[in-house]
């Protein structure tokens, strides 16, 4: 909803799409994006990213954080199927040997893992990021072979 992977790419200087499902969450994250140097870089769209408006195999990388359910709603869809659904889509649009880098909470690491690897994409790393006493993240670092 803030933008902030697109946020750490801007600042970094990578051409980045920031994309949003809800409409006010792309103008806010467009806002906040627009603060910041590099604003140039970056796109942000409204879109769904179990459906995204891309050709296949034509995104380098993916960095997202997708919700949890908690404070952002899932629109209905249990957060597995979220993921589920994303990595499928993901594993259409990037190209060979691209890399996607997502955060799940720890309760979600083990169908995370397997969908990774169903949707075709090899899981390469796992970095954990306590956030409060109840959550967990799970960064995971995955590939497309």
């Amino acid at each position: 909803g803030t933008g902030g992977f697109a946020l750490e790419a801007q600042t970094l200087g990578i051409p980045t799409i920031c994309g949003e499902l809800a409409a006010r969450l792309a103008e806010g994250a467009h806002q906040n994006l627009r603060a910041y140097p590099g604003e140039t870089l970056t796109e942000t769209l409204q879109w769904d990213a179990t459906k995204l408006p891309l050709r296949d195999e034509t995104v380098q990388s993916i960095g997202i954080d997708p919700p949890y359910g908690r404070s952002i709603s899932l629109r209905g869809k249990p957060l597995e199927t979220l993921l589920r659904d994303f990595l499928q889509e993901a594993a259409r649009v990037l190209k060979p040997g691209a890399h996607l880098a997502y955060a799940t909470p720890h309760w979600a690491e083990d169908k995370a893992i397997e969908y990774t690897e169903q949707a075709g994409l090899k899981p390469l790393e796992k970095h954990y990021m306590r956030v409060h006493g109840s959550l967990t993240r799970v960064i995971i670092v995955a590939k497309k072979t």
